[in-house]
């Protein structure tokens, strides 16, 4: 045996360097010195970006200092103490929570209240805020008391990534604070992201050094490796940092228009997918850069079925804020400065949504307010991501599953395709007939009927015109120079009836109707262009520009695109019977509000005057006499000026606001329940800590006995791990010697590991039956067995078995 071994090891050479062992005391305290500053980088950057991402101003910085504390016991303390070290401080905070169980809910809730804060002024989305039982001059120590709980449990899980060079559980910290920056646009400040990034970095080049390599790739330790390039990162990152604050941007300075442009496509290519079929028309959303020629298709964009067919604006998107290329919805900070509003409203059954059918049912005298006409839309090749809604929309906001209203302006799905059937109840065409609907609100004004409706509507009315009259000082100015009008009376606005005049008088005289209109140069504000250069265009300029005028002269509007059910759609239609809406009946327009019945849709385009139903203006209202009954509404209504007014407005959200918070008494069961949450959380990781640690016990002792001065003894190790792989893979365990795995390997694995194997076994007899004393090369051939059988065993696994056999069997 031991001739035919020298006669296998004479055949190969294989020159692998040996494994230093470090072993002396300095370069062991320093290795735990870096260690320490390694898990404190992380540690810390991880609770700034949290904390500068959701805005926590509240915290103490004491609040950290327990988990960098953790964090030095648990890297300078050998293995059993370090477990009580662990336990000790898991049993502090269990029995500080459960002892200061008031003091922790209330700083749960008021750290969970600046989220939602936070969450509401970026994305829009509104949460009920949790009620708080504590003296407010005592929220920064509960908050700070709270967020010590935290900083201990990521303090745990930065110990568990660099300790055990976990770079998956790294990267998956990074990608759920990524992916939540991305998703609510809550981005951080940009040092407490670059911190992120350095201490990233620095972590994996740690899990490079001291991964499966053992070779030193630069100085003459690995120490030192580490301790170069982490200065190199470290002078890389600050000089940039220096740079960025010493050198400023140009002036002039604008972001890559190209960069820009791909995401535009690719958002358009993702939204195309999602929501439209076949496209029916070429209205763009309001975006103005995208307007081409206008194509207005005779394929089905809507199947509509009414039990009285009758003609009707079906609204869709909705712009409400003017940009130089695009129509906006309003900043989503304006909707949650709006909540309480919005809220209160609905508390007292006023929907805005459904607030022209309110206002005919309030003023008509006969039965037919109460007649309702049920209505089923079939999207067919529409842009399924709006619902189409008429303005004497009947049903409430609430009937619409999967749906979000953005408060006062549009139906928008939230349904990953869109919606492409829905049905509700709407009240029969009223906008022809919106003149005499508003004179007979004014008089119930006069007879002080319905003051609970005009009271809501008040409040509405101050929102509408706060948001809705806004234009960017250029267009202001623009507009100042096109047009002879005043922009405003003192105490209102000119009569409607006079500011249709003006406007589609001007429209008529300055913008000649063209499909396919000359663009816009793209350096230049729409607006501006349209008005001074092109001078032509179709439905989105004319709505464009009227809604601008419009808000020019003291009179809220939007900018609509929808479909028109016209006269025509619906003539000698049976009730049930299906109407067929072409992409020839979408359309642009602009709404105005007219106070006391709402939004109201003006044609302002020429070719479209006679389209749908003629309003009946033999009866119109007046801006002045708005004013006049608007102001003494107010009064009426608040009990003095309008100033009063707005003190009585502000009572009555305040008041509303504590129904925003969860009542106390409502809470109990999610109290518990989320009390029951986080302690069984911070079991499951203590349990999975000490699990992690005694695993990994295990496995770095064996690996330390394949690093033994000895290879007479590191020999067998390294051939029982090997075959401790293969039976993991699949060998059968087999008693006797280890050739009798020769006959099954050869069925699974190819010929040439077979022979190593065969090797590796010769070599192992050797350590294990002979005097021979093993040399350096016989040892390194048997760790090349090993890793190649590691490596063979891991090739064809997918990501979840390879973390099974990592984070669960602890395999390697």
């Amino acid at each position: 045996m031991r001739d035919h071994f020298q006669q296998l090891s004479s055949t190969t050479k294989l020159q692998l360097s040996a494994p230093k062992n470090e072993r002396d005391p300095y370069s062991k305290r320093m290795n735990q010195l870096g260690m320490v500053i390694m898990n404190w980088f992380l540690y810390v950057s991880i609770v700034l970006v949290l904390q500068s991402m959701f805005s926590i101003q509240s915290v103490s910085f004491i609040a950290i200092l327990p988990g960098l504390l953790l964090v030095v016991l648990m890297n300078l303390k050998p293995g059993k103490l370090r477990l009580g070290l662990l336990l000790l401080f898991s049993s502090v905070f269990l029995f500080l929570f459960i002892l200061k169980h008031t003091d922790m809910m209330n700083g749960l809730f008021y750290l969970t209240n600046e989220m939602i804060e936070t969450i509401g002024i970026q994305t829009g989305i509104m949460i009920p805020l949790y009620k708080l039982t504590i003296d407010p001059s005592d929220l920064w120590r509960v908050a700070s008391l709270f967020w010590s709980y935290i900083a201990i449990m990521i303090a745990c899980v930065v110990y568990v990534i660099v300790t055990y060079r976990q770079s998956i559980l790294l990267w998956f910290v990074i990608a759920v604070l990524t992916a939540t920056q991305l998703y609510l646009g809550m981005a951080p400040g940009i040092y407490p992201n670059i911190l992120l990034f350095l201490s990233t970095i620095l972590c994996m080049n740690h899990f490079f050094i001291n991964g499966k390599g053992k070779r030193v790739t630069l100085g003459k330790s690995k120490y030192s490796t580490f301790v170069f390039t982490s200065l190199c990162l470290i002078l890389i990152v600050t000089g940039s940092l220096f740079a960025m604050n010493y050198f400023k941007p140009a002036p002039d300075y604008t972001k890559n228009t190209v960069i820009g442009e791909v995401k535009e496509f690719i958002v358009d290519q993702v939204n195309d997918f999602r929501y439209e079929k076949k496209k029916t028309n070429s209205f763009t959303q309001g975006e103005f850069r995208k307007i081409a020629e206008l194509e207005l298709s005779d394929k089905q964009a809507l199947e509509v079925v009414m039990d009285d067919p009758t003609s009707l604006y079906l609204r869709g998107y909705v712009g409400s804020q003017y940009t130089s290329d695009r129509w906006e919805n309003l900043d989503k900070d304006v909707y949650y400065d709006a909540y309480e509003l919005f809220y209160a409203l609905r508390e007292q059954e006023f929907e805005v949504l459904n607030q022209l059918s309110t206002a005919y049912q309030l003023s008509s005298t006969t039965d037919e307010a109460d007649d309702l006409i049920g209505m089923t839309i079939h999207n067919v090749n529409a842009n399924s991501k709006y619902l189409y809604t008429p303005y004497e929309l009947q049903s409430s906001p609430d009937h619409f599953e999967e749906t979000q209203t953005f408060d006062d302006s549009q139906f928008m799905s939230t349904s990953f395709f869109g919606q492409r059937l829905y049905n509700y109840e709407t009240s029969p065409n009223i906008v022809k007939q919106y003149p005499r609907l508003a004179n007979d609100l004014y008089a119930l004004q006069e007879l002080e009927v319905g003051e609970e409706y005009f009271n809501h509507e008040s409040h509405y009315n101050e929102y509408v015109y706060e948001q809705y009259l806004r234009l960017p000082k250029e267009i202001t100015l623009l507009l100042e120079n096109h047009l002879d009008v005043e922009s405003s009376l003192e105490d209102g606005h000119i009569s409607y009836e006079n500011a249709i005049h003006i406007v589609r008088n001007y429209l008529n005289e300055n913008i000649n109707y063209q499909i396919d209109p000359d663009p816009v140069p793209k350096e230049r504000d729409f607006m501006t262009g349209l008005l001074e250069n092109t001078r032509e265009g179709y439905a989105t300029h004319f709505a464009t520009a009227g809604t601008l005028i419009f808000r020019h002269i003291g009179i809220p509007s939007r900018y609509v695109e929808g479909y028109l059910i016209t006269p025509k759609d619906v003539e000698d239609k049976e009730e049930y019977e299906k109407i067929n809406i072409k992409g020839t009946n979408a359309h642009a327009w602009t709404e105005i509000y007219i106070d006391t019945i709402g939004w109201i849709p003006i044609e302002v385009t020429p070719p479209y005057y006679t389209k749908m139903e003629q309003t009946d203006l033999s009866n119109y209202p007046t801006g002045e006499a708005n004013a006049k009954q608007k102001s003494e509404t107010s009064e009426a209504t608040t009990g003095g000026s309008p100033n009063q007014m707005k003190e009585v407005v502000d009572q009555e959200l305040d008041k509303q606001d504590s129904d925003r918070q969860k009542p106390e008494e409502k809470q109990s069961f999610l109290i518990y329940l989320l009390i029951s949450l986080l302690g069984l959380a911070v079991l499951l990781i203590i349990a999975y800590l000490f699990f992690i640690i005694k695993k990994r016990g295990h496995l770095r002792k064996r690996k330390k006995d394949f690093t033994h001065p000895n290879f007479n003894i590191a020999v067998p190790k390294l051939s029982s791990y090997s075959i401790m792989l293969l039976n993991y893979n699949g060998l059968d365990i087999k008693e006797g010697p280890a050739m009798n795995y020769v006959e099954q390997l050869g069925e699974n694995y190819d010929h040439n590991y077979v022979e190593r194997f065969k090797e590796a076994v010769l070599i192992n007899e050797v350590a294990l039956f002979s005097n021979h004393t093993l040399s350096e090369e016989e040892y390194n051939r048997m760790v090349l067995f090993m890793e190649e059988t590691k490596s063979t065993i891991l090739r064809p696994k997918n990501i979840f078995q390879k973390m099974k056999m990592k984070y669960y069997d602890f395999i390697y």
